[in-house]
């Protein structure tokens, strides 16, 4: 490490900006799988695995 900043002070804020980045990902994620599960479902499969992967 560079010694410009403590390692608790530098991992601490990397956590935090990795932790809204994750907050914005999963915002990202559910807005797509939102948008396919209404204009085409037949691209998502729910419930139980079909016969052709099982």
């Amino acid at each position: 490490i560079s010694d410009t900043t403590s390692l608790a002070v530098a991992l601490g804020a990397m956590a935090g900006w990795h932790a809204l980045i994750g907050i914005g990902e999963a915002v990202i994620t559910v807005a797509a799988l939102t948008f396919i599960a209404n204009s085409r479902p037949d691209l998502l499969r729910f419930g139980q695995p079909s016969a052709a992967t099982a």
